[in-house]
């Protein structure tokens, strides 16, 4: 069975005969805005109602992508321009292909047709019309400026050129940053040889070379090849610039012949008449250029620069420098001057060291500090040659020490460094001087410290006394001697001193009263040898072997007192003891009780006279005898004043003079008949 096709007409050939069954359909075509059908959304391949806004030089942007066939076959395409405005010339070209190329040439209302086979049937026409404003069919209007209208003679002259065109306006800005530019010189003063840096930029620039008038020309093209008309500019260029500057001296510092290693700073004097008034604006741009082109033989000095306006250079060797300069102004003219400096033989001399001195200037001692100091001359520092004074650098090394020493300089760029030896032996120093110029010269100084200052000092200890009993105060005195403070070496050192304790007896809390002193002392508390010991050490720190002195303490002075009591009258005197004694008071309350038999031992066989306090108290009485009392409590007696019947107890306590105190004494006394 065939398929059948509607005809151009839209009508169906009935071909039954032949067995067609299902028509064929034609294609479809569809015109859409390019970017519209590019966005690959179904919805927006829609034919096209409203008219498309354009301009004039610009591609309409129509494609025939979204035409369509419903058997999916491929589609030939075929664009024809229907209407145009008056004037057109505009033509599509690619008219058989999807998308193409139309530019409208002038405003007005233009319409496309497109018409799209399957290579058996064939679409309905579809249209689209592009209505183009006059955006881009005014040509552009020039407007030249110059950076200068009356430049100088060699001024760079900065050119621009504005440029007002319609179709640069919000409405049509498409068109904008798109000119093209053309500009030429059409006069130039006689001589000149000016030219544009690129004629083709809109801000080009020249160099003005001679003094006269230049006038340029500039046409702008805008994108639709449209021309402005062209526009002049005329620049009147004064004669400043066209002057050469005139070297009148060339001056150096110092101004006489310089030494040999002096520094020499030159710099020129110069007029230039295109300095004087109407052309001040060439001032302070002029460049320099410097060369030493005459050296004396073996010499190689250099300036420091060559382009500044005052460089300077240092002659190293005597004899005549010659020097040119050629100064050029802001036009390029330039002039040249040879200037001759002749350097002085000052400089070319070296230091000589006569001697180096020391202080002490004999033999110091070990542990004294030395300070040298050099005496020199030198022929640059003569009359005619004062310049190079005081400006002479120091080196200082101890090349040479005794075995064991650490010394070192304090300072080794100085003149008059210091150092202090360590150890006795030979201290070599070498000092090199060197001059402004650098030339120098050294000499080797031996230096030999003593064995004075290493000697330690020799302590001796004594005490007041070898012996003594408890509470005797001692002292004890340290002496020195030190052979660095003799007449040999006569060094003035101070000496200090330092007591410790070496041993003491069991128990002893003994104490030095000055242990940093060359006099002290103490005060022994228990029997037994104490022992001090004495070291002293010298200001340069040597210290003596440790020196003892023993204190023998025996055991005097150490016992406690005995006391004992006795009860007398009325009636015998009775010693108190572990038994009551019946006192019979006859109606008398007095009885007397004395400690007179009190002792202490080492008031005996020691010799020692210590005193003896006594302490009375009353400790029981009867019930009834609250009202008793003793009447005195200190005293080597006191009297109990009874006032009932009854036992008394009363205790006894005596203390010696180092302190100590007796086992109590106690009297047991039972009264009767008091009264």
């Amino acid at each position: 069975m065939k398929k059948c096709f509607l005809g151009s007409s839209g009508l169906v050939l009935l071909a039954l005969a032949s067995g067609c069954s299902e028509p064929y359909s034609a294609p479809e075509a569809i015109i859409t805005r390019l970017d519209a059908a590019n966005a690959g959304d179904p919805a927006d391949c829609l034919p096209m109602v409203d008219p498309l806004d354009g301009r004039v030089g610009s591609v309409a942007p129509f494609t025939g992508s979204c035409s369509q066939d419903p058997e999916s076959r491929s589609l030939a395409f075929q664009w024809s321009l229907v209407d145009s405005p008056s004037g057109s010339m505009s033509m599509l070209s690619h008219s058989d292909l999807v998308t193409p190329t139309f530019a409208p040439d002038v405003p007005g209302a233009y319409r496309l047709r497109l018409v799209v086979s399957n290579g058996v049937l064939t679409s309905q026409p579809a249209e689209a019309d592009l209505v183009v404003g006059r955006c881009g069919d005014r040509a552009p209007v020039a407007v030249p400026t110059a950076s200068s209208m009356a430049p100088f003679t060699g001024e760079s002259v900065q050119l621009d050129v504005g440029v007002d065109d319609d179709d640069t306006l919000s409405d049509c800005a498409a068109h904008g940053d798109m000119f093209e530019y053309t500009w030429s010189f059409v006069e130039l003063p006689a001589g000149s040889r000016a030219e544009l840096n690129d004629p083709a930029v809109h801000d080009p620039s020249f160099t003005a070379d001679v003094p006269g008038n230049y006038t340029l020309r500039i046409v702008v093209s805008d994108p639709t090849s449209r021309l402005s008309e062209a526009r002049q500019i005329q620049l009147a260029v004064a004669p400043c610039g066209d002057h050469a500057p005139v070297i009148t001296s060339v001056a150096s510092s110092p101004s006489a012949a310089p030494a040999t290693g002096q520094v020499v700073r030159v710099s020129p004097t110069f007029n230039d008449a295109d300095l004087e008034a109407g052309c001040e604006a060439h001032a302070a741009v002029f460049s320099y250029a410097w060369q030493l082109e005459g050296l004396p033989i073996g010499s190689q000095a250099t300036l420091n620069q060559e382009h500044t306006q005052s460089p300077s250079f240092t002659p190293d060797v005597p004899g005549d420098y010659r020097l040119r300069l050629i100064i050029t102004d802001p036009t390029g003219r330039s002039t040249s001057r040879l200037e001759t400096i002749t350097a002085s033989v000052c400089g070319t001399n070296r230091p000589v060291i006569t001697s180096i001195d020391s202080t002490p200037s004999a033999a110091p001692a070990t542990g004294q500090a030395v300070s040298v100091s050099p005496t020199f001359t030198d022929a640059d520092l003569e009359a005619g040659c004062e310049a190079h004074a005081g400006v002479f650098s120091y080196a200082w090394q101890l090349e040479g020490l005794p075995t064991g020493s650490q010394a070192t300089l304090n300072q080794q760029q100085t003149q008059n460094p210091s150092f202090t030896p360590d150890v006795p032996g030979d201290y070599r120093l070498r000092l090199v001087i060197t001059d402004p110029t650098g030339r120098s010269t050294s000499q080797v100084q031996t230096i030999t410290a003593s064995t004075c200052g290493t000697n330690p000092p020799v302590a001796t200890a004594s005490a007041s006394s070898a012996s003594a009993s408890p509470n005797d105060p001692i002292q004890l005195q340290g002496d020195a001697t030190d052979a660095d403070t003799d007449t040999a070496c006569g060094l003035d050192q101070t000496l200090s001193y330092s007591w410790s304790w070496a041993a003491l007896p069991a128990g002893s809390g003994a104490l030095l009263s000055s242990p940093r002193a060359q006099f002290t002392g103490f005060q022994p508390d228990v029997p037994g040898t104490y022992t001090a010991e004495l070291v002293v050490t010298d200001s340069r720190g040597l210290s003596s072997e440790p020196v003892r002195t023993n204190v023998t303490v025996d055991a005097c002075g150490t016992a406690a007192p005995v006391a004992a009591a006795q009860k007398v009258g009325p009636g015998s005197t009775v010693t108190c003891g572990a038994s009551a004694i019946a006192v019979n008071l006859n109606g008398n309350n007095d009885v007397l009780l004395d400690a007179a038999t009190s002792s202490d031992p080492d008031n005996g066989a020691c010799g020692l006279s210590q005193t003896l306090f006594y302490s009375w108290s009353l400790l029981t009485t009867p019930l009834d005898g609250g009202g008793s009392r003793l009447r005195t409590a200190d005293g080597r007696t006191t009297v109990l004043d009874a006032d009932s019947n009854g036992e008394y107890r009363v205790r006894l306590l005596v203390t010696d003079s180092t302190g100590r105190v007796s086992r109590e004494a106690t009297c047991i006394l039972n009264l009767s008949n008091a009264g």
